[in-house]
């Protein structure tokens, strides 16, 4: 990793430390590898990954563990969920398998140059509502076979940290 690659990794990590007190967040864990960090923020994990390249800060988070009988219709609903932009303020929902498991995610991509720790607040917070929504909002739809009485098909997936 050359200097310039550090000083942005120490800019980002000097960044989300301030955001975080400035906001008062409720950051129960970090881990930090390479160019990547995970802080769960109010519960929920997220992953900020600075791409030096282009001077870029993606985000992404695990929304919700999909059973594989629902995979085709919860993956349905996320394309769909993409075109909703008032419902993902710009920000993108997916399908991950990690470990032979399907996830949910959601995933966005700003820019690292001149970011503040207020945008950063918008930002993190927005994603929070986000994820929110869309974990209420796949997670009521009825997608249990005949006969299933299994009130949680999706639960919230906490990475272990």
């Amino acid at each position: 990793m050359n200097s310039y690659d550090q000083a942005l990794l120490t800019q980002f990590t000097d960044l989300i430390i301030e955001t975080c007190e400035l906001a008062n967040w409720d950051v129960t864990a970090c881990e930090v590898s390479g160019n990547s960090t995970v802080i769960v923020i109010n519960d929920l994990p997220i992953m900020f990954a600075v791409i030096p390249e282009t001077k870029s800060l993606l985000f992404c988070a695990y929304l919700f563990v999909i059973e594989e009988s629902q995979k085709n219709t919860v993956f349905e609903q996320l394309l769909t969920g993409n075109h909703q932009l008032l419902q993902t303020s710009g920000m993108t929902l997916s399908y991950a398998t990690e470990q032979g498991q399907g996830y949910a995610a959601l995933n966005y991509c700003s820019a690292l140059t001149g970011m503040t720790p207020e945008n950063l607040t918008n930002i993190i917070t927005a994603f929070d509502n986000v994820a929110n929504f869309w974990t209420k909002q796949v997670s009521t739809q009825d997608h249990a076979p005949e006969g299933d009485s299994s009130e949680n098909i999706f639960a919230k997936h906490q990475l272990l940290v």
